[in-house]
């Protein structure tokens, strides 16, 4: 049963109906659009269901009766509806994996641990791009090490498929910022500059408060820092820490004609039309405007030498979500992971076996070992 069918629902489900053994329910409050996106595929394994996850009765008694394998949620924003998605699966006895990307969200779903194993039930949080392959790829490189000492997340994501409630959240984030330095989550802005793969090159990113900060210390015993940092490409000339600033600044409403206006919300209306208007010129490029990219440095020790993975990454739109998320449930189905209660994914999923079904080929993993370089791309 996959919740919500937006932009990462809709890609779940076209991800998951290649399954041959797959059959699938799309879930949403707005009926119609699940019936369109079930038109769109034309597939007599796709069944549709009208379900509200803020309706909480509701929620549990249309998963009870589909009684499903697995739940798979992509219904946010998750520090307002993962509690009531992972309550009602474990009131109705049925696994759950999400995209959860907020530090409330996770820490809710780490929270109903007990609740889940005394249910007998597993709960993913954070199966998408970032949490979810970031912190399986951070669990892939420090199962070679001896000790892992530092992780460095870096990512970009696409200015296209970025909407109102995704500004208003990543503003939410980056001004609530957490980093996990010394063996403490403490509260950190600013922004440096890394690089990325093609045509990103040298990038300035901003600080972000995400899940993998929270979970990565959990399951990977030692790690001293853990950073994650982002930016929203392309937007030209200046960085998400810079609007964050205007936001701090401006405290009071400001008056446009006489019309009283929230800085927040003039801010993300100024970005929009921004990217709007950018978007029309963007056409004549070569490159694709829904390109994003992701670098992660895990730094330790092997045989007592200093030790470095980079995994670089670098692909188009929502599919590195949708195809984790995708794969993660299918696992869960396969019983390719059995264990009960919650967890985020590096603390359940078998990388190896996970890099093979996620790629299907099309995962390409390049080594050089003696600088431990590792490029993927997403096809």
């Amino acid at each position: 049963m996959v919740l919500g069918c937006g932009a990462m629902g809709s890609d779940t489900v076209e991800q998951l109906i290649k399954y041959s053994d797959v059959d699938l329910i799309i879930a949403d409050i707005d009926i119609e659009k699940a019936k369109r996106l079930k038109a769109k595929i034309d597939s007599s394994r796709i069944s549709v269901d009208s379900i509200d996850v803020n309706n909480y009765n509701d929620l549990v008694e249309k998963i009870k009766n589909a009684n499903p394998d697995v739940v798979a949620s992509t219904v946010g924003p998750f520090y307002l509806t993962a509690e009531n998605v992972y309550n009602a699966c474990i009131e109705a006895n049925v696994n759950c994996v999400d995209i959860c990307d907020d530090p409330p969200g996770t820490q809710a779903a780490l929270a109903l641990d007990e609740k889940a194993r005394e249910a007998g039930i597993t709960i993913i949080t954070g199966t998408g791009d970032s949490p979810g392959l970031t912190n399986i790829m951070v669990k892939y490189a420090a199962d070679k090490m001896d000790r892992v000492d530092d992780v460095n997340i870096y990512w970009i994501t696409p200015w296209a498929i970025s909407g109102t409630a995704q500004f208003y959240h990543g503003i939410y984030m980056f001004t609530h910022s957490h980093q996990y330095i010394n063996g403490k989550l403490v509260k950190m802005r600013g922004k440096l500059t890394t690089e990325f793969l093609f045509p990103f090159g040298k990038m300035e990113v901003s600080f972000i408060d995400h899940p993998e900060q929270y979970t990565l210390p959990k399951y990977i015993k030692g790690i001293k820092n853990v950073r994650n940092a982002g930016a929203i490409w392309p937007i030209p000339k200046f960085s998400v820490e810079d609007l964050v600033e205007i936001v701090d600044i401006i405290k009071e409403p400001i008056i446009i004609n006489n019309i009283k206006i929230e800085a927040k919300e003039c801010v993300i209306s100024l970005i929009e039309h921004a990217r709007d208007e950018l978007k029309k010129k963007w056409i004549k490029s070569k490159i694709p405007w829904d390109l994003g990219a992701t670098k992660i440095e895990i730094i330790g020790e092997k045989n007592k030498m200093p030790i470095k993975y980079i995994f670089n990454g670098i692909g188009q739109g929502t599919g590195g979500t949708s195809r984790c998320l995708g794969t993660i449930a299918k696992m869960l189905v396969k019983k390719e992971i059995s264990v009960k209660g919650v967890y985020a994914p590096e603390g359940c999923v078998e990388p190896e076996l996970f890099i093979k079904e996620f790629s299907n080929g099309k995962l390409g993993l390049t080594t050089i070992p003696e600088s431990s370089y590792i490029n993927f791309y997403r096809i």
